[in-house]
């Protein structure tokens, strides 16, 4: 495979980005592709940048009526601080029964678990979690650039020193946000599975997928039990991992995944200008 050859890209499976890691990507000579869920707005900084926005299938499209629910769940979220979130957002699979706008509500008002919808109502759900994803990553984002902006400021005992300029920042060996928010488990095979259920028709053989955060790859590799060849381009700004071919797995949602990454190229942005630039 040539690295640097023009080809299309996709942010996978970020549905947000910020200004920095947009202008890193800038160097990546292709069609760079982001896709989102029905009702989730880009950045507005996006607007005049060559970034394509990808849009699910119409009929995928959940009601009018989500925005409002998922702020209603948001509000639920704040008021119920404390409460176990994994056990209310992990679903029970009953297959056989339907799933509608209004048992989203009654888990909102009453905080009961989620049931996992049948296959023609599915798309709600994934588009909540791709909704709850992209929002994290947004306040991740802005959390570790206020942090380097908290950084660079001088440490406010530096008056006081011989030699102010060796004063380090107040705040300098602060824990970093990022990697204690990436997602792991049940809810990153959630995302990965969530965006490839409503994207997949996009992706055609040739395709990079360009993962922005390293658990990306972590969550992809533990599910495949495979060894990836790997390749780095020569600025060492993209890590690739080559996903070996696969007889098709048991159907599950881990075998879906693993089934799906088989034969594909994870692209990893390590030029990732961290959120905090």
């Amino acid at each position: 495979m040539s690295i640097g050859k023009k080809k299309n890209f996709f942010l996978f499976p970020n549905v947000t980005v910020s200004e920095a890691q947009a202008r890193g990507l800038m160097k990546l000579e292709g069609s760079i592709f982001l896709c989102l869920p029905w009702f989730f707005e880009p950045p507005a900084f996006l607007e005049g940048m060559p970034i394509k926005i990808l849009r699910p299938d119409s009929a995928s499209m959940p009601s009018e009526e989500f925005p409002k629910v998922l702020e209603r769940y948001l509000r639920w979220m704040e008021e119920n601080e404390g409460v176990e979130y994994a056990s209310f957002m992990t679903p029970r699979y009953h297959p056989e029964e339907d799933f509608s706008l209004e048992d989203l509500k009654a888990m909102i008002r009453h905080g009961g678990a989620g049931r996992l919808p049948k296959e023609s109502d599915r798309s709600f759900y994934r588009h909540l979690i791709l909704h709850l994803y992209g929002r994290s990553e947004a306040v991740t984002q802005e959390a570790g650039r206020l942090l380097a902006q908290i950084d660079k400021m001088p440490s406010p005992v530096a008056v006081l020193l011989e030699k102010p300029a060796e004063a380090a920042s107040a705040f300098t060996g602060h824990d970093s946000p990022v990697s204690d928010a990436y997602p792991v488990g049940t809810r990153a095979l959630e995302i990965l599975e969530s965006w490839i259920a409503l994207f997949s028709e996009f992706i055609e053989p040739g395709t990079d997928l360009v993962a922005l955060d390293e658990w990306v790859a972590e969550a992809l590799l533990s599910l495949c039990g495979c060894d990836p060849e790997t390749e780095t381009s020569s600025d060492g700004s993209l890590s690739y991992l080559h996903f070996p071919e696969k007889q098709p797995g048991p159907y599950t949602a881990k075998g879906r995944l693993a089934d799906w990454i088989s034969g594909k190229h994870l692209a990893l942005f390590y030029n990732r200008n961290s959120p905090h630039e």
